[in-house]
């Protein structure tokens, strides 16, 4: 199983939490940087012993102070090599190879790759979900695995692949980001409708106030309906393919 939720990884109630570092084991992200602070000086004291690892390399500590029993450092870059959706493919693929191998049941983990320069939010989804869901589907361990976002564009990126069918309260739907997302999607359709039909009337209006009798002829109102009529066809069309594709993606 695969959750998303909008939540503080530090004190995520999960077994094993997932960071990205560099080849020197250190945090390439702040929050990479708050995860190995409220592990304590014990895990700082590990890793300097363990030296350094390849890219794409992984290897898993006692969690220390977090909540989760263990952390899995997962190796995205370093100082040659800079971060790559081939990188974080590999190393997330290492990373759950460790967590199977102890039979770590739940995990967290951030959008991995992301930060200044390197991927964004929906390249990161792109590169975890597939391997994410290839695992799942084919190890007994972990079973439940919780990417924990902290931005609303990462919360579409990836909340967007994983919606959350096991809500109990029908009135979280509407005010839920998806919700928000479809309302806003939903007036900015109507205003474009409002927009092209509107149009060729003010063309007529504008014609006959011009010249009395005139005429802007035909052509705006067959523009102005034509860019409607498409519009609508474009709304219907392009969500529901996309949702027949996701349900089929999430029935295999």
């Amino acid at each position: 199983m695969i959750d998303v939720r909008n939540d503080d990884l530090l004190t995520a109630d999960v077994e094993c939490v997932v960071r990205a570092v560099g080849s020197n084991l250190e945090p390439v992200t702040s929050l990479g940087r708050a995860v190995g602070a409220a592990a304590g000086a014990d895990l700082e004291e590990r890793i300097e012993r363990m030296g350094e690892l390849p890219v794409w390399g992984a290897v898993i500590t006692p969690g220390g102070a977090l909540r989760a029993d263990f952390l899995v450092h997962v190796v995205v870059q370093s100082s040659e090599e800079p971060v790559t959706m081939s990188g974080v493919r590999k190393a997330l693929v290492n990373g759950l190879r460790h967590a199977c191998r102890l039979g770590v049941e739940t995990m967290a983990l951030p959008p991995l790759g992301t930060g200044a320069g390197n991927l964004d939010a929906e390249g990161a989804a792109d590169v975890m979900i597939p391997v994410l869901r290839e695992h799942l589907e084919r190890e007994d361990y972990p079973k439940q695995v919780v990417v924990m976002v902290t931005t609303a564009y990462e919360e579409q990126a990836f909340g967007a692949l994983f919606p959350n069918y096991d809500t109990d309260n029908m009135a979280e739907i509407p005010t839920s980001f998806g919700g928000l997302v479809f309302m806003m999607a939903a007036v900015s359709y109507l205003g474009g409708v409002v927009i092209l039909l509107a149009w060729p009337v003010y063309r007529f209006l504008q014609a006959g106030f011009e010249t009395p009798g005139g005429s802007a002829g035909i052509l705006p109102l067959v523009l102005g309906a034509s860019g409607a009529i498409a519009l609508t066809a474009a709304c219907i069309v392009f969500p529901l393919r996309a949702g027949v594709n996701r349900v089929r993606q999430l029935e295999r």
